[in-house]
């Protein structure tokens, strides 16, 4: 074994290192005009259609929105005549911040009738005083897989 600390190149290893470097040139090369020819697609894309994609989902977003306000009102009011009928009085318990995340959730985002009532009860229980220990996460999950009794 040599005490060297670099082993001197050779000719023939010094061409092979000169030739790799060429050819990660010629790749870098490639690579670049294939990012160019993206780009250039990319903004040639974006001139056809404009703001088309960003107002549809836009769109999409604000109807979402506007369904979750106006179920918000809805989900108050059911929450209100269900503790009034329950004997609950003003002010009424505020729902456990862990219960509220998932609670809230699902019920503002759910549309089928049938669903919406089992939602609004629990809402309301998480509010009552004698009912909010009541509803649990577990209880929550199970609802969630539920499908609306059908009306035929």
């Amino acid at each position: 074994m040599s005490d060297e600390l670099f082993r001197p190149i050779d000719p023939d290893t010094a061409r092979a290192i000169e030739h790799a470097g060429r050819a990660v040139e010629e790749t870098a090369k490639v690579a670049g005009a294939v990012v160019d020819a993206d780009t250039a697609a990319t903004s040639y894309t974006a001139g056809v259609l404009g703001r088309i994609p960003h107002n549809l989902f836009g769109l999409i977003d604000d109807r979402l929105d506007h369904y979750r306000i106006r179920r918000w009102a809805e989900l108050c009011s059911e929450t209100r005549e269900h503790l009034n009928r329950w004997g609950a009085k003003e002010p009424f318990e505020e729902i456990i911040p862990s219960v509220a995340t998932s609670l809230l959730e699902v019920a503002l985002n759910e549309t089928r009738d049938g669903l919406k009532q089992i939602w609004d009860r629990l809402v309301a229980a998480a509010r009552h005083p004698g009912r909010k220990e009541l509803v649990r996460q577990s209880l929550i999950s199970i609802v969630k897989r539920m499908d609306p009794a059908s009306t035929a």
